[in-house]
């Protein structure tokens, strides 16, 4: 028999605000907090008090975290493009927790931010211009050597442009410039 029991102690809904939210009980004792308005929903937990905290589990969104957010998920994204899925150390295949990446950096975040900075720690590679178009169009022409095929960097990315007042004569010179933030 599925039982819904009202809660006062549950936050409002993080995605709609809104306070019509329950913990629901199901047949074999596991329990999962819900969103009447959104549907919005917690994984399933053994005991009510874990529901309410996982529902109630909150990062304050000051400007501080949400540049720490944008650094983390740019280092991630640069980390993503140098490595393959079976080295990647938020593989599901390397977490320790069998997850997809996405689901690990989300369920344990402070493990995958932990584990992308060390990875970047230890690694000496830079991030390229070249590293960033092919992230974004990873189906785009490569020449005999890697470069984007008929394509000037400078005219893509116009802060290289300014960056050599206009002489960006080396195209893969400039495609092998770190890319900054």
């Amino acid at each position: 028999m599925t039982e819904f029991k009202p809660w006062t102690e549950l936050k409002p809904c993080p995605f709609c605000g809104s306070k019509d939210v329950i913990i629901k009980q199901d047949d074999s004792c596991g329990h999962t907090v819900i969103c009447f308005k959104c549907n919005a929903k917690t994984d399933r937990c053994l005991s009510q008090k874990l529901a309410v905290e996982a529902w109630n589990r909150r990062i304050e969104m000051t400007d501080n975290n949400y540049n720490n957010t944008k650094v983390y998920l740019r280092k991630k994204y640069e980390m993503c493009n140098f490595t393959n899925c079976f080295e990647c150390p938020l593989s599901e295949n390397n977490n320790g927790k069998s997850l997809a990446c996405y689901l690990y950096d989300s369920k344990y975040p402070e493990e995958a931010i932990a584990a992308v900075r060390e990875w970047h720690e230890s690694s000496e590679k830079k991030f390229t211009y070249k590293d960033d178009f092919f992230g974004k169009f990873p189906n785009a022409a490569k020449t005999s050597d890697g470069y984007p095929k008929d394509l000037i960097a400078c005219v893509f990315y116009p802060q290289i442009r300014d960056k050599y007042n206009g002489d960006c004569s080396d195209h893969n010179k400039c495609w092998d410039m770190e890319k900054e933030d």
